[in-house]
């Protein structure tokens, strides 16, 4: 996956799921978390995001709802987290 340099890669899963494994550099706002959109409101509008799930359902919800904010580039990480992983890519696992 090719990512600006200025990127912010998101996770939006819960808790319990980051604590199976993330991508490195993700953020973790939980899209379940009633303060889900005034965390996102935080960002740079103009800041390219990506964003991520455990299977991509998630995070193609929130992206409408990320662009409906104002946000300019956003995109969704086809097949989640489960994508990534599967096709051989990096995670780190947090300590338990």
């Amino acid at each position: 996956m090719a990512v600006a340099e200025n990127a912010i890669l998101i996770d939006i899963r819960t808790p319990q799921e980051v604590s199976e494994g993330y991508i490195k550099n993700a953020k973790n706002i939980d899209y379940y978390n009633d303060s889900f959109m005034d965390k996102i409101n935080e960002l740079d509008k103009n800041q390219p995001i990506y964003l991520y799930c455990r299977s991509g359902g998630r995070s193609g919800k929130a992206l409408i709802m990320l662009k409906d904010e104002g946000f300019m580039e956003v995109y969704n990480l086809l097949g989640g987290f489960n994508g990534w992983k599967s096709s051989g890519n990096d995670i780190l696992v947090p300590p338990q």
